[in-house]
């Protein structure tokens, strides 16, 4: 789960009722518009208003930054994952 907060959380989807996140940092100074999901590790990768894409470790008990994607002159909207015979890339 993403807000125009900058924070992110991660929900138990399995849960019946109302179910509540799990934890939840301060990922962005700004809306996040996008998350990707790397389906091959535990990782997801964020688009936000910051100007900055962020690279997250989900598989801990905690969400951890792992590398921080600066040099954008606006907003980033949308971000994915790419595997390719050579490793996998973010775009």
């Amino acid at each position: 789960i993403a807000n125009e907060d900058g924070k992110i959380a991660l929900q138990d989807t399995n849960v019946n009722g109302k179910s509540r996140p799990i934890h939840g940092v301060q990922a962005h100074e700004n809306a996040i518009f996008d998350i990707s999901w790397n389906h091959d590790s535990w990782k997801v990768v964020t688009a936000s208003g910051d100007q900055t894409s962020l690279l997250l470790d989900i598989g801990a008990t905690t969400i951890n930054p792992i590398a921080v994607f600066r040099g954008h002159s606006a907003s980033i909207k949308s971000v994915d994952f790419c595997q390719t015979s050579t490793g996998i890339y973010i775009f």
